[in-house]
């Protein structure tokens, strides 16, 4: 994950989006087991932007990090968020993780 924030971050905006306020994102990346990472996140949302699975949120953070929304490559291991975010115009990628239930193919989201 720092590698890709530090690639990343040289032409891109970084921004996280979670269920975690603010605040909490801050405290995480800050004080992660690579060390902080702030340096290469561009904003923090959380739901008080909007709820994840509904389209509008995705929009609201595109305007407020000032880029148009088919710039926006947004990452989850949440299908229904993967969705909106389509939905708002979007670019999407699954995240496979250790531990999290398994995506079929049926319910796999097409690549943007």
């Amino acid at each position: 994950m720092p590698e890709a924030f530090k690639r990343w971050s040289i032409d891109a905006k970084v921004a996280i989006y979670s269920s975690g306020s603010v605040e909490a994102q801050q405290l995480v990346f800050r004080h992660s087991i690579f060390g902080d990472l702030t340096a290469y996140i561009a904003g923090y949302f959380d739901t008080r932007t909007g709820v994840k699975t509904a389209s509008g949120s995705y929009a609201a953070i595109a305007a407020a990090m000032n880029v148009r929304l088919e710039e926006v490559v947004f990452l989850s291991d949440v299908v229904r968020e993967l969705d909106a975010a389509r939905e708002a115009g979007c670019e999407t990628r699954l995240v496979l993780r250790p531990g999290n239930a398994p995506v079929d193919d049926a319910h796999r989201p097409p690549r943007s």
